[in-house]
């Protein structure tokens, strides 16, 4: 059965748990996720631990140094790495441009599953 680009950007899509936060992150390689490093850095000072989910699963993700994850205000970054190798990549385009059609899936707090 072929799915549609909205199907295969979802199955790329993880989300990403800190504490009561929820943000997004994106398979870009076997088992590499990039995010936003504002999304995997804890929100208080008790330092919960990250959990991210795919496919309603949670995993744990594998040497997440939050020194070198949040060393920098800039850029906004952060891979983590989980034990999952099959599934969709997104494809990440250095030719986008303003005004490009784009489709776009996420998770927020308000969103846990998704939009």
């Amino acid at each position: 059965m072929k799915k549609s680009l909205t199907d295969l950007l979802e199955n790329c899509t993880v989300r990403i748990d800190v504490g009561e936060y929820s943000g997004t992150g994106f398979f870009v390689a076997p088992g590499t996720i990039l995010t936003c490093a504002h999304v995997a850095k804890p929100h208080t000072g008790k330092n919960p631990p990250i959990k991210v989910i795919y496919k309603k699963k949670a995993y744990k993700p594998e040497k997440v140094s939050q020194k070198d994850i949040f060393a920098n205000d800039y850029p906004d970054l952060a891979l983590l790495r989980v034990n999952i190798s099959k599934h969709p990549c997104v494809y990440l385009d250095g030719d986008f441009q303003v005004r490009d059609e784009f489709y776009s899936f996420g998770y927020t707090s308000d969103q846990p599953k998704g939009e």
